[in-house]
């Protein structure tokens, strides 16, 4: 569950992140920069992978901590 939650976060913050670096861009009058875009969307992209890999993840995580 706490791995859910997890990448959960990571993809909503992201996508606040990425919202808000589009206004603003788009106040300013500035062109959108695909390689501060791109970087912003790592964190989404993570949670992505982490919510497709919960359940071995966070199997493999019980197993570390019980060690």
């Amino acid at each position: 569950m706490l791995v859910r939650f997890i990448a959960a976060a990571l993809i909503s913050l992201s996508a606040v992140e990425l919202a808000l670096y589009r206004v603003t861009t788009r106040v300013h009058g500035e062109s959108f920069g695909i390689f501060h875009g791109l970087l912003l969307a790592l964190p989404l992209i993570l949670g992505v992978v982490i919510l497709v890999a919960a359940k071995p993840i966070a199997r493999w995580l019980s197993e570390k901590l019980d060690e």
